[in-house]
């Protein structure tokens, strides 16, 4: 399936989506202030089941029944799979480290691409991956404690191998349907799963008792509504439009976004941090490149 030129329209969404996004790290931070990462990541995927429950109604039957297999996939592998995981991750990395290692996306767009829907490979993607993975190697050991793994890094990993899977499956299987429907539909599966999970929690306890809550809740809810249920209906139709490599490139900006209010918050990188960073910049700017012909 041939990708078609990006627009200026494309790129203004590509950059909105970025800024969105690149924020979601110091909002869920200032979540896990009053809220749990099971907290965090149910209220995230609740509230855009809620808001979206009156167009599902709507549209549910308007959805070929051959595609409601994929859309739950979409769902489970891309907003509530990952929710959990980036939840469980700030609660030992900041928020700029956490949109650093967010940028492997793309790496996992293309290989999904290679290994499931044959698309054409290319050394120089090749050496990108290759160099990307060498960058989230830096970002995902501690010197300090004998070159260990952290575990937490490796849980935004996970979250980065799944959205470059739902990503592929959008674009090969869901060219046809409208960005919103997809959105939507995903949520009413994800969505009754975490409102169960949620009531099994003690959060009306909290929001009765922690002075934060209600702050906590409104940043939660900002993501929710913002960063997870609009952006995806942009990001569904941006990669309709162009390709998933493409709709993956969100992540060249959403480090420096997520950088930026980390820093705000008084957040500071380790020069092991940029250096992983500015590897896997280098690394996305390969992956994304077109392949020449004889590359193929």
């Amino acid at each position: 399936m041939s990708a078609k030129q990006p627009t200026l329209y494309n790129w203004l969404t590509l950059v909105f989506l970025s800024i969105v996004w690149g924020s979601s790290f110091i909002l869920m931070k200032k979540g896990l202030v009053s809220f749990s990462p099971v907290q965090v990541a149910t209220l995230r995927i609740s509230i855009a089941f809620l808001v979206f429950l009156p167009y599902i109604m709507k549209v549910y039957k308007n959805i070929p029944k051959e595609k409601l297999k994929t859309i739950f996939f979409i769902g489970l592998l891309g907003s509530f799979v990952p929710a959990f995981l980036f939840a469980k991750a700030q609660t030992e990395i900041d928020s700029a480290p956490a949109g650093i290692l967010n940028s492997l996306t793309p790496l996992f767009t293309y290989l999904w691409g290679i290994f499931l829907f044959s698309q054409p490979k290319s050394p120089k993607r090749l050496l990108g991956i290759g160099i990307g993975f060498l960058g989230a190697i830096i970002l995902i050991i501690k010197p300090e404690q004998g070159f260990s793994l952290n575990i937490f890094a490796l849980l935004i990993l996970l979250a980065t191998i799944l959205y470059g899977l739902s990503g592929n499956l959008a674009k090969y299987y869901l060219q046809q349907v409208d960005p919103k429907q997809i959105t939507a539909i995903s949520f009413l599966y994800v969505g009754i799963a975490a409102l169960t999970i949620l009531g099994f929690t003690d959060f009306i306890s909290v929001m009765q008792t922690d002075s934060q809550a209600w702050l906590s809740l409104l940043y939660v809810a900002i993501l929710s509504l913002v960063g997870t249920a609009f952006a995806l209906m942009l990001f569904w139709k941006l990669i309709q439009d162009t390709d998933a490599i493409f709709g993956s490139m969100t992540t060249y900006f959403i480090p420096v976004v997520a950088i930026l209010w980390g820093l705000l918050d008084g957040e500071q990188l380790s020069w092991q941090q940029y250096l992983g960073f500015g590897l896997i910049v280098v690394s996305v700017f390969l992956v994304k490149s077109q392949p020449k012909t004889s590359e193929k």
